[in-house]
């Protein structure tokens, strides 16, 4: 067992869903994904059709433990719901590596918008409209029930509350219960 509940892991920012036993949770944001390709992809600056989806060749990100997680498992549902396939020529184990392989290459790969703004100073990457609408998700700060009280863990999940917390749109108000 690992992750929270085998203290490898003492909180992630990670795509909301219901907490497992022994888990908390705290909203932080709503955020979106979006398709990026270097400068100059012949893809860049055209519609993303269908069509053009399906020639592409994609970064896979897996970021959990060296497998697909919470996010990786959203992003495949989202793509199996808009009907798009996803041809994976490489997988990487981090934001970073997917943005690098992809402005290095012809690939293109999914990112939050938050990484993919701060990035962009950096690499020579251009955003691609999706065909139909952005995947969109909630994003929470997840702890387990070991650190819930533990001072120093508590100071540490108030200053990522404070540094990632945005206003919850009334419609989500009361999904999850507040740390």
């Amino acid at each position: 067992m690992g992750g929270l509940a085998g203290g490898e892991v003492d909180a992630a920012v990670a795509p909301a869903t219901a907490p497992q036993a022994g888990q908390h949770a705290h909203h932080l944001y709503e955020e979106a994904g979006v398709l990026l390709v270097r400068r100059g992809h012949p893809a860049a600056g055209k519609p993303v059709t269908r069509e053009v989806w399906a020639s592409l060749r994609h970064v896979d990100i897996h970021l959990a433990l060296g497998r697909g997680g919470i996010g990786h498992r959203a992003a495949r549902a989202w793509l199996a719901g808009e009907r798009l396939a996803f041809d994976v020529a490489v997988v990487v184990p981090s934001f970073l590596a997917a943005a690098v392989v992809a402005a290095n290459s012809d690939y293109a790969c999914g990112l939050p918008r938050r990484v993919a703004e701060a990035l962009a100073p950096v690499l020579p990457l251009t955003p691609l409209a999706l065909p139909g609408p952005p995947m969109a998700f909630s994003i929470d700060l997840v702890w387990h029930e070991r650190t819930h009280l533990d001072a120093g863990a508590r100071a540490f999940r108030e200053l990522v509350m404070a540094a990632l917390a945005s206003p919850r749109p009334a419609s989500a108000r009361g999904r999850r219960a507040r740390a």
